[in-house]
Formats: structure tokens, C-alpha cells, sequence
């Protein structure tokens, strides 16, 4: 028996593109709203995250009253949520045991690699850049992340513009 598997561009690799984007908008929507409630669902990741048979996106981490440092670790959590769906792999272990500069200049190198021919990855490794920053006041909010997912002009002091939308 012969297995037969046929590429039809080599050069071009990537989950679905709008299944994807609606994962992400959808996730990015509720951490907005619970942070403009003062709420933080900790613990943000790909086995927290469900989608019904609805198409609806859920998250199943409990939320509770939030810290600012609380929202930073949501907004760092979305970005490592968004690095794996855009690539398979989980940050944490590309950058685990080092300090948070190197860590993320190391998930910043294997970004730029797995970019090439995946527009998921490379359409959001801005956003996750900016998400995965060392320092947590750097990170976009969560309404500047939605801004800047759906091509609004972010608000003041958000660094990151890029355009991801479902097809």
C-alpha cells in the first residue's frame, strides 16, 4: 500500500488562516471584557480555550479580580496562546530556563523562521511580539490588541499595527 500525498504549494504552510482569526478575535474579545470589568482570566491557553459546536469561542479559565500584573500575564498568556495556534509549538518550550530579554529574543528568531510561508504566523508575529514583551507595561492592552487585529488605528502608545481578518 502506497500512501500518496501531494503538495499543492511547497512553499506555503499554515492552519487555516480564518479559523484562526476568528479563534483569536474571539479570545481576545473576552479577555477584553473581563479586564474592562477588572476581572483577569488567569491560566489562558490552547486547553482553556473552546469552541462550541456553534462556532462560539469560550474560555474555560475562571476569571477573578484582576491585578494590573494579573492583566499583564493574560496579555502575555494571548500572545503565547497566539504564537501556538499560528504555529503548533509552545513558546514555553523554546524559551524556558532563561531570563525574559533572551527568552524573548529567542521566540522572536524562531517567529521570523516559522513565518516563511505561513501567513498566520507572520500576519500575527507583530502582535505577538508586543504581547510577549520582557516588560509587562510595554504589552498592548487587550482593546489595542483587538484595534490592532481588525486594522483600527490603536490607541496612543500601542506600537504594533497589522491587519488580520477572516477570509
Amino acid at each position: 500500500s502506497q500512501t500518496h500525498v501531494e503538495f499543492h504549494d511547497e512553499y506555503c504552510w499554515s492552519p487555516p488562516p480564518a479559523a484562526v482569526a476568528r479563534i483569536v478575535m474571539g479570545v481576545v474579545e473576552l479577555v477584553e471584557h473581563a479586564h474592562e470589568r477588572g476581572r483577569a482570566p488567569l491560566g489562558i491557553g490552547p486547553d482553556t480555550v473552546l469552541v462550541t459546536d456553534a462556532g462560539c469561542i469560550r474560555l474555560t479559565a475562571p476569571a477573578d479580580y484582576a491585578t494590573t500584573a494579573d492583566r499583564a500575564t493574560d496579555l502575555a498568556a494571548l500572545g503565547a496562546l497566539m504564537f501556538f495556534l499560528s504555529t503548533g509549538i509552545d513558546p514555553d518550550v523554546v524559551g524556558g530556563g532563561v531570563d525574559a530579554r533572551a527568552r524573548h529574543d529567542r521566540i522572536g528568531r524562531l517567529l521570523d523562521q516559522l513565518s516563511v510561508g505561513n501567513p498566520c504566523a507572520s500576519g500575527l508575529a507583530p502582535v505577538i511580539r508586543a504581547l510577549l514583551h520582557p516588560e509587562p507595561s510595554r504589552r498592548p492592552d487587550a482593546s489595542s490588541v483587538r484595534m490592532m487585529l481588525s486594522g483600527q488605528a490603536p490607541r496612543a502608545g500601542a506600537t504594533v499595527q497589522m491587519r488580520l481578518t477572516p477570509r
